[in-house]
């Protein structure tokens, strides 16, 4: 049986590093409480990563969007290289990862609207 996970903060917490200046850690490894490379170890199908935009705090979309851009970067550049994950974006792809024995990687967007 494959697991998958509908939702992870891992993309705001790299995120939050990559402002501090660590860009060392990636969604392929890092410690935080999830990454592709124990999720692959694992035996995982799928993992959901939620670009969170922190709606009531940052009220200026501009700032929303240049956010979402540096984590959905942050997200590509660390499965680049890894043959064990992959993107997808539909079931079609999830189906194909599957085949293929990867761990599928989705975006989401958490806190996308306001009010």
């Amino acid at each position: 049986m494959k697991y998958i996970d509908f939702h992870c903060d891992t993309l705001m917490k790299l995120f939050d590093l990559y402002k501090i200046g660590d860009g060392s850690q990636t969604v392929w490894e890092n410690e935080c409480q999830i990454d592709v490379k124990r999720l692959a170890e694992a035996g995982y199908g799928a993992q959901f990563f939620a670009c969170y935009l922190w709606w009531e705090d940052r009220p200026f979309l501009g700032s929303h969007y240049k956010d979402a851009l540096k984590m959905t970067e942050l997200f590509y550049k660390g499965l680049e290289g890894h043959e064990e994950a992959a993107f997808a974006g539909s079931w079609k792809e999830y189906l194909d990862n599957r085949e293929k024995g990867k761990v599928s990687c989705f975006l989401t967007v958490e806190e996308g609207g306001d009010s």
